[in-house]
């Protein structure tokens, strides 16, 4: 799976209306490349592998380093990968 950057970044300017860290008060981000979340947690808190994936993409305050995840699918900012 592939970041379209270009998407992700449309779908940040159309939805995030107060781009200010609710941490320090700063408004400069950068972003990441996707991360997938293949870990859940099961019975007694263990951590397993498996289950249901997530495409996050991590958004990090330049200043503070709070860091919020948007979800790649939910932005349609997803492309697959393609073999040549």
């Amino acid at each position: 799976m592939k970041l379209n950057k270009l998407l992700f970044e449309k779908h940040l300017n159309e939805k995030w209306s107060a781009k200010v860290c609710p941490m320090c008060g700063y408004n400069k981000w950068t972003y990441d490349d996707i991360l997938c979340t293949p870990l859940t947690i099961g019975p007694n808190n263990s951590i397993n592998l498996g289950g249901k994936i997530m495409p996050l993409v991590p958004v990090t305050c330049t200043n503070c380093g709070n860091t919020i995840f948007i979800n790649a699918l939910v932005a349609k900012a997803c492309e697959p990968d393609r073999e040549e």
